[in-house]
């Protein structure tokens, strides 16, 4: 994902920061390290599913991890892990995901993948969790695999007081029933796109 730059979306005197899928914590580190340099209180949060990720991740500032994974409804359900590598690109440990693969594994035929449960939350039922449900949020981070529309549907209450989301999207179905970023944008009709990347997509909610 591509914005380097989170610090003019965050205006609020307190801003609040959700992350969905950290993967190694390289990202994470660099928005806390943004958050810090503006030297007033903010609230960080991320989410990263597959275990052996998460425990690796090491936060250099304030702020919360927790080792579950986003999803439609509440439970215990199949995360897909990626693994394999490529002489070139080196591993895949990043394309984990909710949602089974498909052709992405055509698209990098040495990507492989297993299956281990993991828990699982629905967006709304997380920032319940975390007592953020009264709180605006200002921006999200989500790099899910395909499950966009999982976060979508299970987060339909505290997207309402989000201000920006920051979403991968896919153009063919990389993931089982993952969407485009017009199939995002109809699932959002109170949302505008600010920026396509070709792949991420920054998006406003225009009622806030």
């Amino acid at each position: 994902m591509q914005v380097k730059d989170i610090t003019p979306l965050l205006l609020h005197p307190h801003p609040v920061i959700i992350e969905l899928g950290m993967c190694d914590g390289y990202h994470s580190n660099l928005m806390l390290e943004q958050l810090h340099s503006l030297n007033k209180p903010y609230t960080y949060h991320g989410v990263e599913p597959v275990k052996h990720l998460y425990d690796r991740i090491h936060l250099k500032y304030a702020g919360q991890k927790h080792n579950i994974a986003i999803a439609s409804e509440n439970g215990e359900l199949d995360l897909h892990v990626s693994g394999g590598s490529h002489p070139q690109h080196g591993s895949y440990y990043g394309s984990s995901s909710i949602r089974s693969p498909k052709l992405v594994t055509q698209a990098w035929e040495r990507m492989t993948f297993t299956t281990q449960r993991c828990t699982a939350m629905t967006f709304d039922t997380f920032i319940e969790s975390i007592g953020l449900t009264d709180k605006r949020i200002d921006f999200i981070w989500a790099d899910i695999q395909g499950a966009e529309i999982d976060l979508i549907n299970g987060g339909q209450q505290a997207l309402k007081h989000t201000r920006y989301l920051y979403t991968e999207y896919n153009n063919s179905e990389l993931y089982e029933g993952c969407l485009d970023i017009n199939g995002i944008l109809a699932l959002l009709p109170d949302w505008e796109l600010v920026h396509d990347y070709n792949g991420d997509a920054l998006l406003i909610n225009t009622l806030l």
